[in-house]
């Protein structure tokens, strides 16, 4: 899409980087819309070394309202910060937001890769951001002390922070294969990913069924582990990934680098406890090719 208009509006040309991977996980589509400029956080500061793969351009997609010019001037203190010589572009024009497929505001890309949809980024978040996707070499005497309370002195200053990327099960009641995705995404993926699960509803329990094999086939206790049925409000703002169970749950209202459908069943047997164990047996290889994926497509 980017390629077929970048002769119209040269401003907007460049190549996609590779944030967002293709993969034989039934990508999904793009999130759906979502409450403009929520809220944001503050994140730590880093002193930057070297940056790669270079950053071409950042562009801040907008209604021209207050918020959308703070998240403007908010990108480009985030690259005078990062000691990037580049400007960020404010495009208000409707035509090419439309033109580009964009549908919530306000919307941050990096060489023309969205990087967050709906949210006014502190400064802060935004050199987070760039520093998790763009492998940033940092000197880590200079990083906040909330991030080195564990760090030795004697780090080699031109290490590099990778951060596990988070990932979302989702599904409409939250109460069986979205809460048995998570925890086997905590018990077999925990190395490689952070593992949350959430609904667009949520029941008052989680099916015991689940609780009981979960904890029969693989030693973990979904309830000491204090797994409850969530909200897609409540998952964290920042995710990597989002999978979809099935169930009709198609464009759930998240913003993440990746869509993905797995298109289980609406529900696992409820008289059928060996047809139960298979199916968790199911999502469990897919929580297996799920880290086969991130484990070949993670920045080294």
């Amino acid at each position: 899409m980017f390629k077929s208009i970048s002769g119209i509006f040269s401003k907007l040309a460049g190549n996609n980087t590779n944030l967002t991977q293709t993969n034989e996980l039934n990508k999904d589509a793009a999130p759906c819309t979502s409450t403009c400029c929520s809220g944001a956080s503050n994140a730590s500061s880093f002193k930057i070394k070297s940056i790669k793969p270079f950053i071409r351009e950042v562009q801040i997609f907008g209604s021209g309202c207050k918020k959308c010019k703070t998240l403007y001037q908010n990108a480009n203190k985030a690259l005078e910060e990062l000691n990037l010589n580049i400007k960020a572009q404010y495009i208000t024009d409707f035509n090419i937001i439309g033109e580009l497929g964009i549908i919530t505001l306000p919307e941050i890309r990096v060489n023309n890769t969205p990087f967050a949809q709906g949210r006014l980024l502190t400064a802060a978040e935004i050199k987070e951001l760039i520093i998790k996707n763009y492998n940033i070499a940092q000197d880590r005497e200079n990083i906040n002390d909330s991030l080195t309370a564990d760090t030795d002195t004697n780090t080699n200053p031109q290490t590099t922070i990778h951060q596990k990327p988070k990932v979302a099960f989702v599904c409409v009641h939250n109460s069986c294969r979205s809460q048995i995705a998570e925890a086997l995404g905590k018990i077999l993926g925990s190395e490689y990913f952070e593992s949350y699960s959430g609904g667009t509803e949520i029941k008052d329990n989680i099916n015991p069924k689940a609780i009981t094999f979960i904890k029969e086939l693989y030693n973990y206790d979904m309830e000491k582990e204090h797994h409850h049925p969530k909200l897609l409000s409540d998952l964290p703002k920042d995710l990597d990934i989002v999978i979809t169970m099935g169930c009709n749950v198609k464009c759930p209202n998240i913003n993440a680098k990746e869509h993905f459908d797995w298109g289980l069943a609406d529900r696992l047997p409820k008289d059928n406890d060996e047809a139960f164990k298979e199916g968790i047996k199911n999502i469990a290889q897919k929580v297996e090719d799920l880290i086969s994926y991130i484990k070949n497509n993670t920045k080294k």
